[in-house]
């Protein structure tokens, strides 16, 4: 699989579009490409590139991509894979009149044979959550699951998924892969205090906690913390080191981070439904990088690549230990498995008998199996 992968670490649109075509010329049966936001590259001359290529297409623009035991701003990845992928869209996600469920209905049954489905999204699209729920409800469990949002860290909203179509905004992108695959995932966030009962939400905002303005209480918890004071700093620079946790009715802690203070509200990255049980975490650099050594040595690997899709909260968070987090996720692999992916905008994995989940600065580790799965 190694000589399958072409990756530039300079962000020429040029290369991209050659890498492609020598992929296509290897025998490639689909491309997954991978680029950086940094990159700037013009839509429309990807759009042509990408509407007359013979084969399907999947993948998008992230913040950072992971190749080669490194993390980079600028740069594309081209992987030509030996099998023919189901690639499929949800178009106008954030849309309250867009029917999720009708549209997943025109292509479900193609996608049913498929031991994994990749899961991409707009990262900065409203109704993710919403999306998955459509999906696991048509497609179910007895598969693994596994993906990421695409995007950009300013979360201006533009297109940023690779297809055969050209590259599209406010959409998922589902791909149904006929290889085996093994998923794992970890955070490695403590809770620090709470629960806090969300009293009032729409979408991904949070209006109240325990009956009281959702920044108040948060304010008050994190300041008792940290000692940092939020009139002292950007929002983010705090609200970065101590994310929500999502306390689910099966135990798990899903992260969900606040990214912008609206008022009183907060706006996080996934929806909250009113009910739900909140605590505040913090990180330890330490714990989260052997966190991400232990995601990956329970990774079930069988020849093949591995995927990560981790989340750019964490390279903020880690700063310049974030290498560390790469190589304790590589060294935890067999020898000559390549490793590469993307820093994502919220990440997506699913597992057997497990939903599908949005996470937030969290780790999703993917071990793709070469060949077809049997069936």
């Amino acid at each position: 699989m190694n000589k399958k992968i072409w990756f530039e670490p300079e962000g020429e649109l040029d290369r991209f579009f050659s890498n492609m075509d020598a992929a296509v010329a290897a025998g490639a049966r689909s491309l997954f490409l991978l680029s950086c936001e940094a990159n700037h590259f013009p839509v429309g001359e990807l759009n042509r590139k990408l509407g007359g290529l013979p084969v399907p297409v999947f993948g998008g623009i992230f913040p950072q991509i992971i190749h080669a035991r490194r993390n980079v701003v600028r740069g594309t990845l081209v992987c030509a894979l030996d099998a023919a992928v189901e690639v499929h869209h949800v178009e106008r996600i954030s849309d309250p009149q867009t029917d999720i469920a009708a549209q997943i209905s025109g292509f479900d049954t193609a996608l049913q044979a498929m031991p994994t489905i990749m899961v991409l999204v707009d990262g900065v699209a409203k109704r993710i959550t919403t999306v998955l729920d459509a999906i696991y409800d048509a497609l179910g469990m007895n598969r693994h699951y596994l993906g990421g949002g695409a995007g950009s860290l300013n979360f201006i909203q533009k297109p940023c998924l690779f297809s055969n179509a050209g590259v599209l905004a406010d959409a998922a992108q589902l791909v149904g892969m006929p290889m085996r695959s093994g998923v794992e995932v970890g955070h490695g966030w403590q809770v620090l205090s709470g629960p806090f009962l969300v009293t009032r939400s729409e979408g991904a905002t949070i209006h109240e906690l325990d009956y009281r303005p959702a920044f108040e209480v948060y304010r008050e918890e994190v300041e008792k913390i940290s000692g940092a004071r939020f009139e002292q700093r950007p929002f983010f620079e705090i609200a970065n080191r101590h994310p929500f946790g999502h306390k689910k009715w099966e135990g798990d802690i899903i992260v969900r981070e606040a990214m912008v203070r609206q008022g009183d509200s907060l706006v996080c990255a996934g929806e909250l439904a009113d009910g739900a049980l909140l605590y505040v975490l913090a990180g330890d650099a330490d714990e989260l990088i052997r966190t991400v050594g232990d995601v990956a040595r329970r990774l079930q690997v069988d020849g093949g690549v591995v995927l990560a899709f981790d989340c750019i909260g964490r390279s903020l968070f880690l700063g310049d230990r974030y290498p560390e987090e790469i190589a304790a996720m590589t060294d935890a692999l067999p020898e000559n498995i390549p490793l590469f992916g993307a820093l994502t905008v919220g990440e997506i994995a699913g597992r057997d008998e497990g939903c599908l989940e949005f996470y937030n600065k969290t780790i999703v580790l993917g071990a793709l199996a070469d060949g077809k799965a049997p069936r």
